[in-house]
């Protein structure tokens, strides 16, 4: 029942401070005793009978708190601040899958003799044609003369009092919302305005105004046509898991590299992804993110185009092995050991400068060194301590002494997804450019990317049994947790205390035998006492 006694951060242990709020409950519970002993001193006859705390029934009440109330409290806050500690962020990737245009055929308001909102049209856009008038019912209270004793009375009379509402006719006679389904968790986006048609029809005889957005939004247009190809667009977007290792920052499991202070001083540390610590995502409903960098160089063919490719990947690789690729591309001579840029990226990555937004255990980090319009070499590692080597080890083969062409479709690839199904029921079906790239290749067909399980208790396709679970045991709530457990601790056991004093709740301790009796008798002196001239 007790949460865990060692610590290992050099601040009290858990079990030190249960120790010091159970003997803050013990003196608080010495208060109310003497408290209460010096308050009916003064009170009257009813508290000076009843209301006390002897050492029985402190010694219960301690017992009590000790045994059941301050362990429950302590084990609901461990396991919400352990949680609470064990929550990350991770990209999860995948691709539009619907685009939804839904119409709405206008309507005029109507009037009722009732209601003072059946005037509104259905539609958005709609102008006041016309009034109507409708009832309330209210009351009042009319002087009804006095009764036998001169009292006033009064009777309640009701009537009905007319009010005045508008009646709106709409400007259009379809008015369209646009929304677009995309693979990943709560994928459903409506776009914010409502628009008119492309060639609008009047409703009546006014005018359409010019400030309605007429024909469907851009946005909405390309995702439509792309999926009329089954080309979707690529999507990403920030969700919250669990990471053992983080949470405990476990030496064993972490990178480290003494070469991060030399690369951050020479600029060639670049984030895992753009922008990361405020709002990695834009683009379209904020799916898109840069998760490629240049570092000493200028990307041949413009960035977007990499960016492109690599979201496309990403795609691809977060719907069918639930993977996500972070690359930094750098001019081969501003470092000597493809191997130490790699590990310092990965170091620098999983550090604390990141806090939530570390790169998480699903991500395939990849540096790729090259010279002039060549790849030279490649190196690549997981967010994860171990696994996916041979992937690894494949990827640095395919690139070493090869010239590799510098362009996204050499390096990254093209592969495509077509949506079969729609919305929630859509599945991915993959297919591999015809020249694929040397990444989509190795870690899409030739050996994928397993992701690792942390617990090693989720029963999903693809992911690789590593587990870390027994690291959560030595996680401790951090010290605001363990002060705001102790807070409330105290709280109840002085609320605790009070009515054991006023309700005798262990008066059996005194006098078993007579308990039943004297609970009897106690409630007939309360109503006794409360109807005293001086008494409740």
């Amino acid at each position: 029942m007790w949460p865990t006694i060692s610590s290992t951060t050099g601040e009290p242990s858990m079990f030190t401070f249960i120790l010091i709020v159970l003997l803050l409950v013990g003196l608080s519970g010495l208060i109310v005793k003497y408290a209460a002993q010096r308050y009916v001193e003064q009170a009257g006859e009813y508290q000076r009978q009843y209301f006390h705390l002897d050492w029985r029934e402190y010694a219960a009440a301690l017992v009590l708190m000790c045994v059941v109330i301050t362990p429950i409290t302590y084990k609901i806050g461990d396991s919400l601040s352990v949680a609470e500690q064990l929550r990350y962020q991770e990209f999860y990737n995948g691709v539009e899958t619907t685009a939804l245009e839904n119409v709405t055929t206008c309507t005029k308001g109507q009037s009722s003799r009732s209601s003072a909102s059946s005037g509104r049209s259905n539609c958005n856009y709609s102008y006041d044609c016309g009034n109507y008038t409708y009832y309330t019912q209210e009351s009042r209270q009319v002087y009804a003369g006095t009764d036998s004793d001169g009292n006033a009375q009064y009777r309640t009379e009701y009537y009905e009092e007319s009010h005045q509402a508008d009646i709106y006719c709409p400007y259009l006679t379809k008015e369209y919302r646009y929304e677009i389904l995309d693979s990943l968790p709560g994928g459903s986006h409506t776009l914010p305005q409502v628009y008119g048609a492309t060639e609008p029809v009047a409703w009546g005889d006014r005018d359409v105004p010019g400030d309605i957005p007429l024909g469907p939004p851009e946005e909405w247009v390309k995702s439509k046509e792309r999926l009329d190809i089954g080309d979707p667009r690529p999507v990403t977007r920030m969700y919250t898991y669990d990471n053992f290792i983080l949470a405990t920052q476990e030496d064993a499991y972490l990178p480290f590299s003494a070469d991060i202070d030399q690369y951050r001083e020479e600029g060639i540390l670049p984030d895992h992804t753009e922008n990361i610590l405020d709002d990695p995502t834009y683009g379209p409903l904020d799916s898109l993110a840069n998760k490629l960098s240049f570092v000493g160089m200028e990307p041949p063919g413009g960035e977007e185009r990499w960016q492109e490719a690599l979201n496309g990947l990403n795609a691809a690789l977060g719907m069918t092995l639930r993977g996500d690729v972070h690359m930094a591309i750098i001019d081969e001579s501003k470092v000597t050991s493809q191997v130490k840029y790699v590990n310092a990226l990965k170091a620098y990555w999983l550090g604390p400068d990141f806090g939530r937004k570390a790169v998480a255990k699903n991500s395939i980090i990849m540096a790729v060194g090259v010279r002039g319009d060549t790849v030279q070499w490649a190196e690549a590692i997981t967010g994860m301590p171990y696994g996916n080597e041979v992937m690894l080890e494949a990827l640095s083969a395919r690139f070493a002494g090869k010239d590799v062409p510098l362009t996204p479709e050499a390096v990254i690839g093209n592969p495509r997804l077509r949506m079969v199904g729609v919305g929630d029921d859509a599945e991915p079906k993959l297919t591999l450019a015809e020249d694929p790239g040397i990444i989509e290749e190795i870690i899409l067909d030739d050996y994928p990317f397993a992701r690792a399980s942390m617990k090693c208790e989720d029963k999903e396709d693809g992911e690789a049994c590593i587990g870390f679970a027994d690291l959560v045991s030595k996680l401790e709530p951090s010290t605001s947790a363990k002060l705001a457990m102790g807070s409330i601790v105290i709280f109840i056991s002085l609320i605790f205390w009070a009515l054991a004093v006023i309700f005798d709740w262990f008066g059996w301790l005194t006098r078993p035998r007579e308990q039943q009796a004297r609970h009897q008798q106690r409630l007939q002196d309360r109503r006794d006492y409360r109807y005293q001239p001086n008494g409740w």
